[in-house]
């Protein structure tokens, strides 16, 4: 049964249909909205009406049901449809409508734009320093590290580049050798993700030295179950 707040809700739509066609943002991308169309989202209903997040959901999937709205939602912003717009367009209305047109057009986009900043910052995953220690080879000056790391704000996407550039570079021959490879605070303060890599393949002799010095367990670890188990063969042979 309807109630107060589905009025409410129901007249607050109508008031904030554009009666004509704007530009906005919506799903990354710059739309047209056509008269009886605006974005918004639940949460700046309900703090409006100051109706709950919840209520003001129900009524506007039972607006939908009834087919007397569109909506279109993204995890960011929802687009809203007045079906029959012209049904509610009297002239007392247009022109109350119209007067007021352009306060709520502004408002309107500063409080979308709102939401959706808010909501991209929770969506957002920051990778945390314990990943990065774990994988980088050089562990010293970690207090000096996580500092730096903090100030980077790693998201998942930016990880995935650092993890990806730490594994070419353990491969490269500056690298082997423990005392070449900068310290971490060092690495992510000059954004070293970034270099141009090129891998080192080390020669026979050169694995069998390593080999010898590091043990099989030590070896596979850095190399692999095939190549530890080649070069023991190799060794084995000479």
């Amino acid at each position: 049964m309807k109630d107060a707040d589905h009025f409410a809700i129901w007249n607050w739509i109508l008031l904030n249909a554009v009666h004509s066609g704007i530009d906005v943002m919506f799903s990354g991308k710059r739309i047209s909205l056509k008269p009886g169309e605006f974005t918004t989202g639940r949460k700046i209903i309900a703090k409006n009406l100051k109706i709950s997040e919840s209520k003001t959901q129900r009524v506007l999937k039972c607006f939908e049901s009834e087919q007397q709205i569109e909506q279109r939602t993204d995890r960011q912003c929802r687009l809203i449809k007045v079906l029959n717009w012209d049904e509610y367009q009297g002239s007392e209305q247009r022109n109350e409508h119209q007067m007021n047109n352009d306060r709520t057009t502004s408002e309107q986009r500063v409080n979308t734009k709102e939401e959706c900043n808010n909501n991209n910052n929770k969506n957002i995953r920051y990778t945390s320093f314990s990943e990065f220690w774990k994988i980088y080879p050089r562990k010293v000056g970690k207090v000096s590290a996580e500092k730096k790391w903090k100030t980077l704000k790693v998201d998942e996407e930016l990880f995935s580049r650092i993890k990806k550039s730490l594994d070419a570079q353990k491969k490269t021959k500056q690298w082997q050798d423990k005392n070449f490879i900068p310290h971490p605070a060092t690495w992510l303060g000059q954004k070293r993700w970034q270099d141009e890599v090129e891998e080192y393949n080390p020669s026979n002799s050169e694995l069998i030295t390593e080999y010898k010095s590091i043990g099989f367990s030590e070896f596979r670890k850095k190399h692999g179950y095939k190549e530890a188990v080649r070069t023991s063969d190799l060794i084995a042979e000479s």
